[in-house]
């Protein structure tokens, strides 16, 4: 279909049902459904890592991007699963905001800055397109999860953010973003010699006035950076 097909075709109810109800099996926007599944609908916040035998030998804080993928041979993989979706979103895909967040925001305060990322989200209790405007809302309970596709954060072990393509302005918009993003020229070495350094720097410098002396906590703060 294209863009102007879709939005003909979203008059029809069982279009749309059928729509939405693709959108929300490949799209997630909150972790209702997994959390649910992994522990009969206990929060796993407190048990942000499954058991020794279900991901091998772990030692420490180990970063939940770090382990293995859960494997489809598992006599309980979906649960297994369902928990490792959850670790990974939680520890991995929820927006904090950042200088990064206002950088084109023209706002001079703090409560008239907006985030580029629109985070906080509105939460919606069910999924739902405007016929006026053919604009999609997907079901959220979590202000501040990115969206996410439960399969690929799993396999990519990653941060991620997916969106359905509905518009011919969203079309162009990734097309110049993948040809803006791929054509960027690199840093020369010196200059990315240097940003380490002063990332490094700055790391020194917040373990000095935080205290902070775990090392995998700065490993963490210094890929970030």
């Amino acid at each position: 279909y294209t863009p102007a097909q879709l939005k003909e075709n979203i008059q029809n109810q069982d279009f749309r049902d059928n729509l939405l109800k693709y959108l929300e099996d490949v799209v997630k926007e909150d972790l209702d459904q997994f959390r649910d599944e992994a522990n009969d609908g206990a929060n796993t916040t407190s048990d942000i890592r499954v058991s020794i035998q279900e991901t091998g030998p772990i030692t420490g804080e180990v970063v939940p991007a770090c382990l293995s993928t859960p494997n489809p041979a598992s006599g309980d993989f979906h649960r297994i699963f369902c928990k490792d979706v959850v670790r990974l979103v939680e520890t991995s895909n929820i927006h904090k905001h950042s200088t990064t967040c206002y950088k084109y925001s023209k706002g001079t305060s703090d409560t008239s800055k907006i985030c580029r990322m629109r985070m906080p989200r509105v939460l919606v209790k069910t999924s739902n397109i405007d016929l006026s405007t053919g604009q999609i809302t997907m079901r959220r309970s979590h202000p501040w999860i990115n969206n996410f596709n439960e399969w690929l954060i799993s396999a990519c072990r990653s941060n991620m953010d997916i969106k359905f393509i509905w518009s011919g302005n969203d079309a162009k918009a990734l097309v110049y973003y993948i040809t803006d993003y791929v054509t960027k020229s690199t840093l020369a070495f010196h200059d990315m010699f240097a940003l380490a350094q002063q990332g490094v720097k700055s790391i020194e410098q917040q373990r000095v006035t935080n205290s902070i002396d775990n090392a995998i906590e700065k490993s963490r703060k210094l890929v970030l950076r």
